[in-house]
């Protein structure tokens, strides 16, 4: 214990006797530590870190691809044909968002919402915390309106009330009941705060005419990406050749669910940042290994004196 205190003691001497030494090295240091564990934490928050859904990496996003390789939503009809054709995933699910008007409770608000396929939910693999989710015919034009509710929305506007699921209140002008309320930190796809059963008048449109939506889908047991790809980009082409005025010269792409919100370009970028952070930590210790190699040089005639007066 005594030799552990004299020599803290005298690294501590060594240390006041060179303080510039001690400053640059630390400075040093902590530039490439702090380089490294903030980039580092970007790589994991957007690219490591899985989404908060169960089995995250069965999820995938589909899009319409173009030929100059720009990507876009997928239109009402494509979305019916993709979901009716494809045997690669458990179900495809659409969605748009919007801003919505909540009235009928207190004052009028205007929140995040979005206009969500009956099974999307079930499809992410999350349940309501209380009440239930859309049922399947709840998306049908005389269907009653029916809306599920954010745990913050719940909380701040209905002060946390298990009452509140069966309530009424106006959204965007039209009578709606209250069926589920979600757990909490659930906001998809982005700050969501309410959810209404998509409605999809089709029937009324022409090919390629109406909204375009986000598409999400689950993977079969067994089926990779790349069969599921192969088999969406068939469709594809299939439909292009049955509807060339409004599906020519596109295709089908089909991307883990990550993807939607982090691109690849972006995955690429965050990676080569993270590798450069890397080499500026490698250069960092190497100077300060440079550091020790020169004072340890200036201090060779004392060490070697004080080896031969016999100290430790």
């Amino acid at each position: 214990m005594v030799n552990v205190v004299d020599e803290l003691r005298t690294a501590l001497k060594s240390v006041i006797r060179n303080p510039g030494y001690t400053v640059l090295a630390t400075v040093i240091l902590a530039t490439g530590l702090g380089l490294t564990m903030f980039m580092f934490s970007a790589i994991n928050a957007y690219i490591l870190r899985p989404l908060p859904f169960p089995d995250a990496k069965e999820l995938a996003h589909l899009a319409v691809v173009h030929e100059d390789g720009g990507i876009g939503d997928v239109s009402v009809h494509d979305f019916r044909d993709w979901r009716d054709r494809q045997t690669s995933f458990e179900s495809l699910a659409g969605y748009y968002s919007g801003t919505i008007n909540l009235s009928g409770r207190e004052r009028p608000v205007r929140c995040e919402g979005a206009f969500v396929s009956p099974n999307l939910i079930a499809l992410l693999g999350v349940a309501p915390q209380l009440g239930r989710s859309f049922r399947a015919n709840e998306d049908q034009e005389q269907a009653p309106l029916v809306a599920i509710l954010s745990h913050e929305l719940w909380r701040d506007r209905f002060s946390s009330d298990p009452a509140a699921v069966g309530s009424e209140l106006r959204v965007n002008g039209q009578q709606a009941q209250v069926v589920g309320v979600m757990p909490a930190g659930f906001n998809f796809p982005y700050r969501q705060d309410i959810w209404l059963p998509l409605r999809l008048e089709i029937d009324q449109l022409e090919r390629g005419e109406g909204m375009h939506l986000d598409v999400i889908a689950r993977l079969n047991d067994g089926v990779s990406l790349r069969t599921a790809r192969a088999e969406m980009v068939t469709i594809a082409g299939d439909l292009a050749r049955r509807y060339p005025d409004s599906n020519e010269g596109t295709s089908a792409v089909v991307r883990p669910l990550t993807w939607k919100y982090v691109s690849r370009e972006m995955r690429l970028t965050l990676t080569a940042m993270f590798g450069s952070v890397l080499l500026v930590l490698v250069i960092a210790c190497s100077n300060v290994a440079n550091l020790l190699f020169v004072r340890f040089a200036k201090r060779e005639r004392e060490i070697a004196l004080r080896a031969a007066l016999g100290a430790g």
